[in-house]
């Protein structure tokens, strides 16, 4: 099976706390960018994690990364919408 490409919309938080870390325990899922409102976490987050990309935008994000997955990170009122551009 090939590696799993994945973004995380949300990068702060729980995100960082428990879901990038508990996916990175997979050799096969591969983090390829996160997004935050603040660009100044979605920069701290991928430098952390070691990923090049990073985004305050969530649309341009899937736009512009090729991925998988993505992981949903934000405000439950929020994922509609996130969900609906990902899959898009």
């Amino acid at each position: 099976m090939k590696n799993i490409r994945w973004t995380v919309i949300g990068a702060g938080g729980i995100a960082d706390r428990r879901a990038i870390p508990a996916l990175l325990l997979d050799p096969k899922n591969q983090l390829v960018a996160v997004m935050d409102r603040s660009e100044e976490v979605a920069k701290r987050i991928a430098e952390k994690y070691g990923v090049s990309q990073y985004f305050s935008d969530a649309e341009k994000m899937l736009k512009t990364v090729p991925c998988d997955a993505v992981y949903i990170a934000t405000p439950v009122g929020t994922h509609y919408e996130l969900a609906t551009q990902a899959l898009e």
